[in-house]
Order: structure tokens, then sequence, then C-alpha cells
């Protein structure tokens, strides 16, 4: 948690404009005393302690409540503020356009390695919020984890009261931003990171397997169809998820077999799956040789 606060002195607003909230569930270790330790120099940081542990989403959602601001961005105490994390753009960006939430790419630290995750592009991007949901659930993703690299619209959430799902232990994430984008009138994707993910021992994640990820994934396709009312072929969804899981890098490889012989093993017809690997193969790929075509162009002003 000190790491988290200390790289909060990477935030490039004025101290007038944002807090620092501090919600302690109930801790066991000196997390109170450290945020105490950083009143002194953060005169914005405001800590709050809950009168019992409501559980990690249930935490998430006292963070909801006591936010005061206009936006809200969530630092968990094994995450950091990068050194350029260019918020102010990113805030005046989301008050030009009235945008509902916009997403970013985000730093994942492992042992002495750092890759940028979850780039899209080298430049803004606009989307239209229903036209988006439909293709990542078509597309079987679950593009807004880690709500850390997102900045929400808390008008938004609190107009439409929008919280985390506490019946969806590892997903309650997705399914909250999947309801901020559906009452957003506009989202849009940033190319600069604010977020360094470290990849510690005592992370959430670093209990849960790849197979326990996609069942959990599954059941919350199913459910954001169902309550966001849209249709999407099973057999290309299923494809879809086989190629995420064979590309996921922040769990590792625990579980990856045994979630791929699933998906193939609870299908009706396992033999469309495999019709539709290789369109969606030949999909993705074709999608990432024209993005990085436009970098390149972008970059030099022209097609070599």
């Amino acid at each position: 948690m000190r790491r988290a606060l200390e790289s909060c002195n990477h935030v490039d607003l004025e101290v007038v404009d944002y807090e620092i909230l501090v919600v302690d569930n109930c801790s066991t270790d000196n997390s109170i005393a450290i945020a105490k330790d950083f009143a002194p120099i953060y005169q914005n940081l405001v800590l709050k302690e809950n009168n019992a542990n409501l559980g990690r989403i249930g935490n998430w959602n006292e963070c909801l409540r006591f936010a005061r601001g206009k936006y809200i961005i969530f630092l968990f105490a094994n995450d950091e503020i990068a050194e350029s994390p260019h918020l102010k753009r990113k805030i005046s960006l989301m008050d030009s356009q009235a945008l509902g939430l916009l997403l970013s790419p985000f730093i994942l630290a492992r042992d002495s390695s750092r890759t940028l995750e979850k780039k899209e592009a080298g430049s803004i991007i606009y989307k239209e919020p229903s036209k988006f949901m439909a293709s990542c659930l078509a597309d079987a993703a679950l593009p807004y984890a880690p709500i850390q690299a997102n900045i929400y619209n808390l008008e938004v959430i609190k107009d439409r009261k929008i919280f985390f799902d506490e019946a969806f232990e590892l997903t309650s994430d997705q399914i909250f931003s999947f309801y901020v984008s559906y009452y957003s009138k506009r989202i849009a994707f940033h190319p600069i990171p604010h977020i360094i993910w470290n990849a510690t021992s005592t992370r959430f994640h670093s209990q849960v397997s790849m197979d326990m990820v996609v069942a959990e994934d599954l059941r919350t396709l199913e459910y954001l169809e169902r309550h966001l009312k849209i249709r999407v072929s099973k057999h290309r969804q299923s494809a879809a998820l086989i190629w995420r899981i064979l590309r996921e890098n922040v769990f590792g490889n625990s579980g990856k077999g045994k979630a791929i012989r699933g998906i193939i093993r609870d299908s009706k017809r396992p033999e469309l799956i495999l019709l539709w690997l290789p369109s969606i193969l030949f999909h993705k790929s074709t999608r990432k040789m024209l993005k990085s075509f436009a970098e390149l162009r972008k970059a030099e002003g022209r097609w070599d």
C-alpha cells in the first residue's frame, strides 16, 4: 500500500481538483498507519474505515459511496500510478466529449519485466457503446479489466445506481463496466497507460487458475447477453474464447488446457467451434496487421 500511495505523487492534477480516498476494510495489517503517514504529504487524502469487513467487492461499493468527485479511478494496494499518466489530458477529454467511460492500456509488471497490455491503437478511439458491447460479446471479450486502467464518470454511476455485483467474484468489475457503458452516450479508448499492475503473489489473481476464470466468464457472458438483450453465435463466441485463452498473459498457463477442453466438451456441436477457429484467427491476425500498418503510417506519414 505504501508504494501505491507514494505513486500518487505522479498525478498531474492540481491538489484542489482531486482527492485520494482510502477506504480501509477492517485490515489486520498496518494499512491505516501507512495512510496516516501520508496525511501530512497529501492534503487531499481522505481516510474512511469500515465498521465491518465487507469483502473485496463490498468494499469497492463503499468506495463508490464515499467518492465525491465527478470521475473515479481505482487504485489497489498492489498498484501504482505510472510516471506520466496524462490524467489531466484524460479528464479534459472526458469533459469535452461527455464520456461516461475512458479505457486505457496498463503496464503489467512481473518480476523484472514490464509489458504494455490491452493496447488497442496509437491514438484516441471513440466508441459507440451499443456496437462496442455487441462486438465484445460476439468475441467473448470482457475488455474492461483491470478496472484500475479505466476512468469512470461517477455522475453516470450514481445517477443510474450502478454497483458491483457480489454474486460474480471474478467478473463483477466487467459487469459493472458494461452497465456504465450501457448508460453512457459515448466511451473512448486512450493509448497512454496511467496504471502499473504489479503481478505480486499477494494479489487475488494469484489464487485463480484459467479454468476458473473461463467458467466465470461463460456465466458472465450469458448474464450480459440476457440482461443487455444482445444475441450472438455461441459457436463463434466459443471459438473466440479459445483464442483468448491461448493469448492470456495475466493468469499464466495454469488451467488453460482444462478450460479449452471444457468449452469443447460442453458444446452441443463442437465441430462448429473448430470450423469457426480459422475464421477467428484470420480475422484477429488481419486486424492486428492493419492496426500495425495504421500506426506505421501515422508515425512516418506515408506507406512504405
